[in-house]
């Protein structure tokens, strides 16, 4: 049976958990899909304390997560060895943790005024505007570091007091606290289960990526890598497709319809008329 723990934690520890690879995602999970506006949204909110949702996490046995075919978010980073296991997946919650990440790194090159205390994504307008400093670099040089360089730059009477404290408010939306539900179970269909529901009370998920995770639930490693080597294979013959299309295919090879409303007798079906299926995508 399962159980719910509940508790919270600044998000740079989840970070540095990212970091170790103590923190990864199941097969289950897409891939990283929000717009740049979303990342500077998500950052005003951290420096405005708004809610910022919960983030919920599943604890399996370590027998359970031998098995599992999983992603990892700090991988692409080059932060720890491909071959390390985590300990807690993350069911929901991706997309605003892998947007910090970006955040912190300067991927997402997101800018705060100082003055207006406004953020903006870089662009032309804020080149030679010194009242816009980088996110990232307050994150990670730290307020009194960055200011130091910035007075400097500034040709007009400061409000050093005033300027500095929100500095060192932006730098510590590294301290906000995240709330963590914790999944202990160990029934991948279960938590599969739980993120279809997540994600089906809002537009975070399209019918095509819910069928995803269904498929990696019944077929393990066809979603993480034989429909990753299939798009490869696409692009290198100059066809950009994306796993959306491929699992309709999937769908339409092996129900002779598209629709995705239909698919409880495909998902009954054995792990081996799954594979076939699954082949006949790749075939040339």
């Amino acid at each position: 049976m399962a159980k719910l723990e509940r508790t919270e934690k600044p998000i740079n520890v989840i970070i540095d958990e990212l970091k170790r690879n103590e923190v990864g995602l199941p097969e289950i999970q897409r891939g990283y899909v929000w717009k740049p506006i979303q990342v500077r949204e998500l950052v005003e909110s951290l420096y405005k304390e708004y809610p910022c949702g919960l983030i919920l996490e599943w604890k399996p046995p370590e027998e359970v997560i031998k098995n599992l075919e999983l992603r990892n978010i700090a991988i692409e980073q080059g932060e720890v060895p491909s071959d390390k296991k985590p300990t807690l997946l993350v069911i929901d919650g991706q997309q605003r943790l892998t947007s910090f990440l970006k955040v912190l790194y300067d991927e997402a090159k997101v800018y705060f005024n100082i003055e207006t205390e406004a953020f903006e994504l870089y662009g032309p307008k804020l080149k030679g505007q010194p009242l816009w400093v980088s996110v990232s670099e307050v994150l990670n040089k730290g307020a009194v570091e960055v200011w130091l360089a910035l007075k400097e730059k500034l040709n007009k009477p400061i409000d050093e007091k005033k300027y500095l404290n929100r500095l060192s408010k932006l730098e510590k939306i590294k301290d906000y606290k995240m709330p963590i539900e914790i999944l202990h179970t160990d029934d991948y269909e279960e938590v599969t289960e739980a993120f279809i529901r997540i994600n089906k009370k809002g537009t975070r998920l399209r019918e095509a990526e819910l069928a995803l995770a269904q498929l990696a639930l019944h077929l393990p490693g066809m979603v993480s890598k034989e429909f990753e080597k299939t798009l490869d294979e696409y692009e290198e013959k100059d066809f950009e497709f994306d796993p959306r299309f491929l699992i309709r295919c999937f769908v339409a090879v092996s129900t002779g319809q598209s629709r995705f409303k239909y698919l409880k007798k495909l998902w009954e079906s054995s792990q081996e008329g799954l594979r076939k299926i699954g082949k006949l995508l790749n075939k040339d």
